[in-house]
């Protein structure tokens, strides 16, 4: 398969997943068993026929023990992240959630995170969860801008690893830049 079908089936596949949450959705939208298929076809007329896949296959991203994965799920995840942070800076934290990636293109995702941390952070904190307009380039255009700054280039300066560095030093320069085993 090449680049561009497999692009192309990863957006019908996205478009029709769903990671609803209990309260932003009727029963019948939560339903896995309720019959609701969704086919998308393809321009060399394979059909793609998706029932409670739409529903199993994101779950798996908060659930990651449902196909046995002894891992957190994504919101999981972020409390951890939070809480090994500085107690007085936690609650900047949660109200602060940005999400990236293709996964925070699912339907009912950024919500579904919402809900899932509201319940796992302080009762003192506000939750909040935000998503882009791009969120596959947020990330990257984020850590663009901070290592274009000014500042980035006299504080991190002696943080960073070019390329030809590393090629020419290999991980040691990480183990020593860095303190710590690469």
């Amino acid at each position: 398969m090449d680049g561009v079908e497999d692009s192309h089936i990863n957006k019908k596949a996205r478009k029709g997943a769903h990671t609803g949450d209990d309260s932003s959705m009727s029963e019948d939208e939560t339903d896995y068993n309720s019959g609701d298929k969704r086919a998308h076809s393809y321009s060399d007329e394979q059909i793609l026929t998706m029932n409670n896949e739409r529903f199993t296959v994101p779950e798996i991203l908060f659930n990651p023990s449902d196909i046995g994965m002894e891992q957190a799920g994504i919101p999981e995840a972020i409390a951890d992240a939070i809480s090994s942070c500085d107690e007085e800076i936690q609650g900047m934290l949660y109200a602060n959630i940005v999400l990236t990636g293709g996964n925070a293109k699912f339907p009912g995702f950024r919500q579904r995170v919402a809900h899932d941390l509201r319940h796992m952070a302080p009762a003192e904190y506000e939750v909040r969860v935000g998503i882009d307009k791009d969120p596959l380039g947020y990330a990257w255009k984020g850590a663009q801008r901070f290592a274009s700054a000014e500042e980035f280039s006299t504080e991190y300066n002696n943080r960073i690893v070019t390329k030809a560095e590393y090629f020419e030093h290999g991980s040691s320069l990480c183990e020593s830049r860095f303190r710590f085993k690469v």
